[in-house]
């Protein structure tokens, strides 16, 4: 949840924001440091790419008829 928050308030939908450079992961780790976390910047690139996909693919499950309702 910290890692969504820090990002969010790094100006997500900023045009600084729409290829995410290193430097920017930098600054969020730096961020989640401060905090207590111990990540990379490279760390939370792939953690939140990885949310991402799995929220993807659960709405996408999830808007098929006949299939179970999956929460996540």
């Amino acid at each position: 949840m910290l890692l969504l928050e820090t990002y969010r308030s790094n100006g997500r939908n900023s045009q600084e924001m729409q290829d995410v450079p290193k430097k920017v992961w930098s600054k969020i780790s730096d961020e989640l440091k401060t905090k207590g976390y111990d990540v990379t910047g490279p760390q939370c690139n792939s953690k939140l790419r990885s949310l991402k996909k799995t929220y993807k693919s659960t709405k996408d499950y999830n808007q098929k008829s006949g299939n179970n309702r999956k929460t996540w």
